[in-house]
């Protein structure tokens, strides 16, 4: 009986290799997990088995080389490519997730063992269909990068692992009512100081992204603060001969945005006598900030709780309602084609042709809207950079209020809480059989943060 037949990458010589007429050189040959051969040619013997020593030194690092280390070796490689840190974040979350053991070592990895791994995940009652499909497509992403860049494994252990369960398509939307509650409650915290209400506001009448939100500078306010820049000359930091890559989402998401009344007042104040380099916001701040505003405006709006994504597609939603076309929506929420936008930012059944404002107007309808011709702070931001931190628009409001359903006693009480940087007093909603919105007095911290809250 024969010996067992050795199996993994090994390394085989040297051998004399002799051809008539030339030199004789010295070979030795490399075979892979693969059984893949290549040899390897050297002019002396001592020169083959020094480089033959390397290899075997190199063979057993490689096998002892963890998951742990194989994630960081990949996301390295993704940094290079211009890979932003908050997708390599996501991702590193997610790889962790699948791979719950990442000490052990990579070439434990087999397809029975991923599809153990993938079926833990799906067990787990807290974790969603999204969740466990998005971590199996992201392990499956990367040892597809140990296979084809790194050749660390023969093949890619979870290919066959098929994902389970169906995902969900679509974001949680306000209806219209609703969205007109929160929009209300929302101006008033907004002109009463709140930082994370005016980013909110920024998401649903702009369609930005959250991280598209913190990143805005004052220079992105653009012709006197009718146009938003989003994602212009944003460029993800590289290294090495890789090309820059835009720091939007897609090719699409360097886009101009039209800037509604009711929200450029607002954005103009917080602008004045600013520096055009400044963040917007202060700082630059983790795409959470917004989300975590968002939920508070939603408790305290009295409505169901969603996201910034949610606040875009309600905005979209209503603009198609409205009649208005799908690639003009598209094209506002930063979308390549309209096909994302109709599957997961717009109910379905709903395209026709009109303006995309529309949205704006079911939106607002029956708001105080601001009196830009005589607000001093939409035409020269510069002069105001003085003034009080509580934007023009909260007196305009009550100033307007006559000409709305909010009672006048309301108004006032708007005014002069705005004035002085606290949270108006109950404001009636315009729909009639809706009771007033009691807006909370805003913690200091929700106004100005006073210090930088970076990303991770």
């Amino acid at each position: 009986m024969g010996r067992p037949r050795a199996t993994g990458t090994r390394v085989l010589g040297p051998y004399e290799y002799k051809v008539p007429g030339r030199e004789t050189t010295w070979r030795i040959v490399i075979i892979g997990t693969d059984d893949s051969r290549y040899d390897q040619y050297f002019s002396t013997e001592a020169e083959a088995e020094s480089r033959k020593e390397e290899l075997i030194g190199e063979i057993a690092r490689d096998d002892e080389l963890t998951i742990e280390k194989a994630i960081e070796a990949y996301h390295g490689d993704k940094r290079l490519d211009g890979n932003k840190e908050d997708s390599i974040t996501t991702s590193n979350y997610r790889l962790k997730q699948f791979f719950n053991d990442t000490e052990r070592t990579l070439k434990s990895l087999n397809p029975d063992r991923c599809e153990k791994l993938y079926t833990a995940l799906v067990k787990n009652e807290n974790i969603s269909v999204d969740t466990h499909r998005n971590a199996l497509q992201e392990a499956k992403r990367f040892l597809k990068w140990c296979v084809k860049v790194k050749k660390w494994l023969p093949a890619n252990p979870a290919a066959d692992v098929e994902g389970r369960g169906k995902r969900s398509c679509g974001k949680a939307q306000h209806y219209v009512d609703e969205a007109r509650k929160f929009t209300r409650y929302t101006l008033a915290c907004a002109d009463a100081g709140d930082c994370g209400a005016l980013s909110a506001l920024t998401a649903l009448f702009t369609s930005a992204r959250a991280t598209e939100i913190v990143r805005l500078k004052v220079r992105d306010l653009d012709d006197n603060g009718r146009i938003l820049q989003i994602a212009q000359g944003q460029v993800a930091s590289t290294t090495g001969s890789k090309r820059k890559k835009a720091a939007g989402k897609t090719a699409a998401s360097a886009r101009k945005v039209r800037v509604p009344e009711v929200l450029r007042v607002r954005l103009l104040k917080k602008a004045a006598g600013r520096d055009p380099s400044e963040y917007l916001w202060g700082h630059l701040y983790d795409r959470r900030w917004p989300l975590k505003a968002t939920k508070r405006l939603c408790e305290g709006a009295g409505v169901p709780i969603i996201t910034v994504h949610g606040l875009r597609g309600t905005l979209a939603s209503l603009a198609k309602e409205a009649g208005v076309a799908g690639e003009a929506v598209a094209r506002t929420l930063g979308h390549e084609d309209e096909t994302t936008t109709n599957k997961h930012y717009t109910r379905p059944g709903i395209d026709k042709q009109i303006e995309f404002e529309q949205g704006l107007e079911v939106l607002l309808e029956g708001m105080p809207m601001p009196d830009v011709d005589n607000a001093a702070s939409a035409e020269t931001p510069a002069t105001n950079a003085a003034s009080t931190d509580v934007p023009a628009a909260g007196a305009e409001a009550a100033a307007n209020a006559a000409s709305t359903d909010v009672p006048a006693a309301s108004a006032e009480a708007h005014a002069a809480n705005a004035a002085s940087a606290e949270a108006p007093a109950a404001v009636e909603s315009p729909v009639s059989n809706e009771k007033p919105l009691k807006v909370r007095v805003v913690p200091q911290r929700f106004r100005e943060p006073a210090e930088p809250n970076p990303q991770p």
